[in-house]
């Protein structure tokens, strides 16, 4: 299995410098089609009351937004120059609340979505609400890089978060393909201490047993939670096991994935170092 369409979601050109050295090696690895896509934010000139932008200040919008497009577009051309891997440039604009909806018509049809923790497109430090609505909007596997240095190739060392959930298992065979070429993937099962049972001890291995029949090398951890929540201890075990990508099923369907992932889905996107391969 391989990624053969890959999107990644360039809001800005810092984030087009971070996450496309990643997205450029996937598309060579996967020999993947790889089409980067900007939108450009649109503003509208209010005729009074709060809010109200002046015509002056809209045009000054609208070119800053050129500009930034501009931007990102010549950091994607140089990316582009130095790849033998197909590239494609999409721009296309939308007004703030709509954005996630462009995003999600884009992404519909890729078979991995490429984006980063930050949200280019909010004035805060670091809004994950974009990301929240792709993957739950698209159901496409969603990594999401974290800012700073990057390794030049993720997914040689795995951690994969096992609930038996739907969302856990889209999230793993989602994965496949970083599986498969993978050294090794690290099953991690997580349980309160005061409910561990038989069961616990015996999760994950058919999980294993699958995997390995798409020649993936796999281990299975059990673990008690120690931690005062999931998204920690799963971050906690992902330094240890030296993991230099998470897989996790995001957010929540059911009653079960709601109390162990939901609050960790959120943690794991504002606190993680390590790229997570996100599904839902």
């Amino acid at each position: 299995m391989a990624y053969k369409t890959i999107l990644a979601i360039l809001p800005t050109a810092e984030t087009a410098t971070n996450i496309l050295p990643t997205a450029v090696s996937l598309a060579e690895n996967h020999l993947a089609h790889l089409t980067a896509v900007h939108i450009r934010q649109l503003y509208e000139v209010y005729p009074g009351g709060h809010g109200m932008i002046s015509l002056d200040i809209y045009e000054s919008l609208q070119e800053d937004a050129k500009r930034l497009a501009k931007e990102t577009k010549d950091v994607f051309d140089k990316a582009s120059g130095k790849t033998n891997a197909v590239t494609e440039w999409r721009e296309a604009s939308a007004y703030l609340s709509g954005i996630p909806r462009k995003l999600v018509e884009y992404a519909l049809r890729a078979d991995l979505i490429i984006m980063s923790a930050r949200d280019g497109w909010s004035n805060d430090e670091l809004n994950t609400s974009t990301l929240h609505d792709v993957i739950l909007g698209t159901g496409r596997p969603v990594l999401m890089l974290p800012e700073g240095d990057l390794p030049d190739n993720i997914g040689r060392n795995t951690l994969l978060c096992w609930q038996p959930t739907r969302e856990a298992s889209m999230a793993a065979h989602n994965a496949l393909p970083f599986l498969q070429a993978a050294d090794l993937t690290t099953i991690l099962t997580i349980s309160k201490e005061h409910s561990r049972s038989a069961a616990d001890e015996t999760e994950g291995h058919d999980l294993a047993t699958m995997l390995s029949r798409h020649d993936c090398k796999t281990e299975v951890w059990h673990r008690s939670l120690e931690e005062p929540t999931i998204g920690a201890q799963i971050l906690k075990e992902a330094r240890i096991s030296g993991t230099d990508l998470i897989v996790m099923g995001a957010f929540g369907h059911n009653r079960l994935h709601d109390i162990f992932f939901t609050d960790a889905t959120r943690e794991i996107m504002h606190k993680t170092h390590i790229p997570v391969l996100f599904s839902a």
